[in-house]
């Protein structure tokens, strides 16, 4: 499938980037719920902006064009305004039983009927389930490398709250350690073993 090249209407612009900086708002459950203090908890904001700094740093390496992967990138977590960030357990059991294309489908829904203003929703609505079919779907080497900057930014934040004490945090370093199959790219695997060795993660 080739990479979506859709231009979008300054208005719908607009909405887009006032819903995506109303993430600074929702915090990242999973921290919380392994004990680091909720002032201390990441926002899906903080999150975002950091997996689009590791998409680029990957596109870079690899001497292909940013700017496609970091449009996936910045969507990819954009229904979470009305829907929240799911939790460890919660994800776990949607993709155990193969609901979790599903769930991303009626939350993006949610979003585009609650939040975007009538006048801009069917040309977000065409513009963001594109993306969304190839994040989802996964076969082209972007939606590989905004899969595995999203991973990546989840275990580097993960160790940051170890090293502070947050120990419980460590299940999220171990459960993307332990699965061999968790990176898509030969590069992101790599990025991930020098960040560790950077970290000194035991």
């Amino acid at each position: 499938m080739a990479p979506v090249r859709h231009r979008l209407s300054s208005r719908a612009r607009r909405v887009l980037v006032a819903t995506y900086e109303e993430l600074q708002n929702i915090p990242r459950s999973g921290y919380y719920i392994l004990g680091v203090p909720f002032p201390l908890v990441q926002s899906v904001h903080q999150h975002t902006e950091n997996a689009r700094v590791i998409a680029r740093r990957m596109c870079r390496r690899l001497g292909i064009p940013t700017y496609h992967c970091d449009r996936l990138v910045y969507v990819h977590d954009l229904p979470e305004r009305i829907g929240g960030d799911p939790s460890i357990i919660m994800t776990k059991f949607l993709k155990d039983r193969g609901l979790h294309k599903k769930f991303h489908k009626y939350m993006l829904d949610e979003l585009i009927k609650n939040i975007f203003p009538p006048g801009t929703r069917m040309e977000l609505r065409l513009y963001l389930e594109k993306l969304f079919r190839e994040l989802l779907q996964c076969k082209t080497l972007e939606a590989m490398l905004a899969e595995d900057a999203d991973t990546l930014e989840l275990g580097i934040e993960s160790m940051r709250l170890v090293g502070q004490g947050y120990s419980r945090v460590r299940e999220i370093v171990d459960r993307i350690n332990n699965d061999g199959n968790i990176f898509l790219t030969s590069v992101g695997q790599r990025i991930w073993q020098e960040q560790k060795k950077k970290m000194d993660w035991q």
